[in-house]
């Protein structure tokens, strides 16, 4: 079929591709509807380490810090970080189930870590990654190795987290678009199905009505035949 054939094709049954179009599209919303909202908050801190003033000193102080940022923010997502944030807010989540909703990302090159934490409130998102940096820095004060003056390792808050106001994962127009474009292609699909049914069904009335033409011609021919 041509573009053209298709076109007309839609056009005539432009009732069935609206219906199923109208039915995906309702779909699509009730799933955006009832999907459970979450939020995500981030904090982010920053490795220190105590340096002195030759270059040297800060080039060793700037690798004992990347070397070690890694290592201290994945504790983040331990039980010996994360059961103390469940202590200190008295959450009934258990420790695995906590951790799954708590991410570190430690860009490559850098001393700081982004602490994210998915929650299905906004302040208790907030509440919990302020949490969890609290607690991390105690880990790392506890953990670290320390000389008479001064800890090794400091961990400082650069950004706490804020409040989130929109929802994480919520991809309400999204999942409209997706049922829109799934929507009108299933229905000139079924357009077109229907379609070729519709042609492939005249054809064989067509045919059936020659038969039965020709089977009257020869009755009749068999008639007269018997009056001669």
């Amino acid at each position: 079929m041509s573009l053209k054939e298709y076109a007309a094709v839609v056009r005539a049954g432009w009732r069935m591709v609206a219906g199923v179009l109208l039915v995906c599209l309702v779909v699509a919303a009730g799933i955006s509807a009832w999907s459970p909202r979450s939020y995500q908050a981030q904090a982010v801190v920053f490795f220190s380490v105590p340096v002195g003033k030759t270059p040297g000193e800060l080039s060793r102080g700037l690798s004992l810090a990347r070397s070690q940022v890694r290592a201290y923010a994945l504790a983040a997502t331990t039980p010996f970080v994360l059961d103390r944030v469940r202590d200190r807010l008295d959450l009934s989540l258990t420790t695995a189930e906590l951790a799954d909703r708590v991410r570190v990302r430690t860009p490559n090159g850098t001393v700081i870590a982004r602490v994210s934490v998915r929650w299905p409130d906004p302040r208790g998102a907030a509440a919990v990654a302020d949490a969890v940096v609290a607690e991390l820095t105690a880990a790392v004060e506890e953990l670290g190795p320390s000389s008479d003056d001064s800890r090794a390792v400091r961990v400082v808050t650069v950004t706490r987290a804020g409040v989130p106001t929109f929802a994480f994962g919520l991809h309400s127009r999204l999942n409209l678009l997706v049922g829109g474009f799934v929507g009108g292609s299933v229905g000139v699909l079924a357009a077109v199905q229907h379609d070729a049914w519709r042609r492939r069904r005249g054809q064989r009335e067509h045919g059936d009505r020659q038969d039965r033409r020709g089977e009257q011609e020869v009755a009749v021919d068999e008639a007269e035949r018997h009056l001669l």
